[in-house]
């Protein structure tokens, strides 16, 4: 199973109103979201190292993608080179408002008094941006992006599994049906045979 020491950190402050806090960006929810969109992956964990590695934190991120759980660690300014700061470019400014991914990773301009682990911050970046990638309007070519940036291309590699696997399925379930005709019709003798 999965490594969960955050608890997936989608975790809300509800008030006896049913105002919702989203304790991670400390805001409030106004609105449910408006994508119900299976996420393309899932984000089992984000935990940062104990130690900082030449000056830099390091994340160790275990994800799911086509079934297959897997691990990777980044330093956190990759992370944001790589995922946050490419996708502010190859998103439009209505799409990266729609699907919830301003605010949410780590500022690089935090001072080392700020106690709060980043973990939490780039875990609700990274859920979103997989809720993102569900909807069917993301871009493709983002989404690809993201697969072979992030996922190693594990979604690309799953779809054509699943593809393989549907066209498999269909050309057995097609042979099965030609082998139940040529069972129920009659048996014929060659042609030559006809003949005479």
């Amino acid at each position: 199973p999965p490594n969960n020491p955050n608890c997936s950190f989608r975790v809300f402050d509800v008030t006896e109103s049913g105002a919702a806090l989203r304790v991670a960006g400390q805001q409030w929810v106004e609105e449910c979201s408006d994508s119900l969109a299976q996420p393309a992956f899932a984000v089992c964990s984000v935990v940062k190292q104990k130690t900082r590695v030449s000056g830099h934190n390091h994340f160790d991120i275990e994800l799911e993608a086509s079934g297959e759980s897997f691990l990777i660690s980044a330093r956190e300014s990759e992370l944001r080179q790589t995922l946050h700061d490419a996708l502010k470019v190859k998103l439009t400014v209505a799409s990266y408002r729609r699907y919830r991914l301003g605010g949410k990773f780590p500022n690089s301009n935090r001072v080392s008094a700020d106690f709060v682990d980043p973990s939490i911050y780039i875990q609700d970046y990274l859920e979103e941006l997989a809720l993102a990638m569900g909807d069917a309007g993301f871009p493709r070519d983002v989404a690809d992006y993201v697969d072979h940036s992030l996922l190693g291309g594990r979604l690309a590699a799953g779809s054509v599994a699943r593809r393989r696997s549907a066209s498999s399925s269909a050309i057995s379930a097609c042979f099965g049906a030609m082998d139940a005709v040529r069972l129920r019709l009659p048996r014929c003798m060659p042609c030559w045979q006809c003949l005479h």
